[in-house]
């Protein structure tokens, strides 16, 4: 990642051993990279694991993006929504969607969940 990029958003594994950090340019633009965690006794650290990119002027298309090319699909499978959220860092931003009624932005978020379309439209017609 450039020096003069800011991150702005870390999505961790629920192992804790990986990490996706959305990041914005300089000039404004959101981009994002991929980093697994060394336990060799040398390293101890971060280190990126050969995916990043992207780039947009939305920092919501950028996480979808991301989220699209690690193989943590397999870790959502067989998870309840809440346990999506949760593991993808989620939970406060729906929050906020739901205490805001707001519920374009509430299906969003769960649509970055990988919740499927039914589930999705029971859950907004429950509210």
């Amino acid at each position: 990642m450039g020096k003069n990029n800011v991150i702005v958003k870390t999505i961790l594994s629920a192992d804790g051993l990986r990490k996706i950090e959305i990041f914005r340019r300089p000039d404004g633009f959101y981009g994002f990279e991929g980093y697994r965690f060394s336990h060799e006794p040398l390293e101890l650290c971060w280190i990126p694991y050969g995916f990043q990119g992207c780039r947009t002027d939305d920092v919501a298309i950028a996480e979808r993006e991301a989220l699209g090319r690690v193989d943590w699909s397999k870790v959502l499978d067989g998870m309840t929504v809440n346990e999506r959220l949760h593991e993808l860092n989620l939970v406060e931003e729906f929050d906020t969607a739901r205490s805001a009624m707001d519920m374009e932005k509430m299906e969003e978020i769960l649509i970055r969940a990988r919740v499927d379309h039914a589930s999705i439209q029971a859950i907004v017609e429950a509210l």
